[in-house]
C-alpha cells in the first residue's frame, strides 16, 4: 500500500492486518492466522475485532494497534487470546488504515 504525506503511520494507529479465519470455541470468537516474517501468529479474537465478523472460514483482517515503528516495519498488538504474545512485527507495506464509518 503506497502512503503519501497526510497518511504516515505512526505510533498509536489502530490499522487491519491481512488475516486467515476459522471457527472458534464460541459463537462470538474466531481462531485467526497471521503470516508473518517470523512465522505465523495465531490467535482467538472476538468477531468485533474482524473487519468482516460474518466470515467464519476465509479470509478478513483483524484490528490492531501500533506500538512501534522500526524503519518498514511496524510492531502491534492484537487483543486477542493468544497462544505466544499479542505482539506481532510486520512489514508496514502489509498494514491497512481503520477508517471509522
Amino acid at each position: 500500500m503506497n502512503r503519501k504525506g497526510g497518511d504516515e503511520l505512526k505510533e498509536g494507529d489502530i490499522v487491519w492486518l491481512s488475516c486467515e479465519v476459522k471457527p472458534g470455541p464460541f459463537p462470538n470468537e474466531r481462531l485467526i492466522r497471521l503470516s508473518l516474517p517470523s512465522g505465523a501468529w495465531v490467535g482467538f479474537v472476538e468477531i468485533d475485532a474482524l473487519k468482516d465478523p460474518d466470515v467464519k472460514t476465509g479470509e478478513t483482517c483483524v484490528l490492531a494497534r501500533i506500538t512501534k515503528i522500526i524503519k518498514n516495519e511496524v510492531i502491534a498488538i492484537i487483543q486477542a487470546h493468544a497462544f505466544d504474545s499479542n505482539t506481532v512485527r510486520t512489514s508496514s507495506k502489509k498494514v491497512q488504515p481503520f477508517v471509522p464509518v
